[in-house]
């Protein structure tokens, strides 16, 4: 997968000067001149300093920015990759956990599996799904613990953000956008395994 491209968005007012202005009047540029490449199988991370534009970088691969502002292509195989396509084959995890709190592990699985697999795989196939995931995570311990909220005690932090991943990764996709906090992913999976 590449990108080269350039980013702009419309300057605010009282916005810092520490992005490149553009030619375009109103204009700033974020990112410029970028481009990359993720070979089969590898595993990418985007590091940098707090503004640095990691999260402009990963929302701009993924299609999640409006089409003015990017200018520029993302190829996969050496072809553009059409939005479309990108929806099918991708999963986007955001940094912040959106999850039903009333829902257990499974079934909150089981709902993304409804939703993101196809109608046409059996309800059995579903399931299995769902029990694959659970156990590539490492929630088997979880599977039946509601996912709860800030009043009332449910999954672990770290069991709640590999819930969201589960829910991402449901329909195996073939490109994963992840955002992670420092820390939480080796001591995570390390206790699980």
């Amino acid at each position: 997968m590449k990108l080269p491209a350039l980013l702009c968005r419309k300057e605010e007012p009282g916005s810092s000067d520490s992005e490149v202005e553009s030619k375009d009047s109103g204009m700033k540029v974020l990112l410029n001149d970028i481009s990359g490449e993720a070979r089969e199988g590898e595993i990418m991370g985007v590091l940098g300093a707090s503004g640095s534009g990691k999260s402009t970088l990963i929302d701009a691969l993924a299609d999640r920015i409006l089409k003015g502002s990017l200018k520029g292509s993302v190829t996969l195989n050496n072809e553009v990759l059409e939005s479309k396509l990108l929806k099918v084959i991708s999963a986007y995890v955001m940094q912040d956990d959106l999850l039903f709190p009333m829902l257990t592990v499974e079934e909150t699985l089981m709902f993304s599996a409804e939703f993101r697999l196809p109608r046409s795989l059996s309800a059995s196939k579903k399931k299995a799904r769902v029990q694959a995931v659970i156990n590539q995570l490492g929630l088997r311990n979880a599977a039946k613990t509601v996912i709860s909220d800030e009043g009332h005690r449910g999954v672990s932090d770290g069991e709640r953000r590999r819930v969201s991943i589960g829910t991402d990764i449901i329909h195996d996709p073939i490109v994963f956008f992840f955002f992670f906090k420092s820390g939480f992913w080796i001591g995570e999976c390390r206790s699980s395994s």
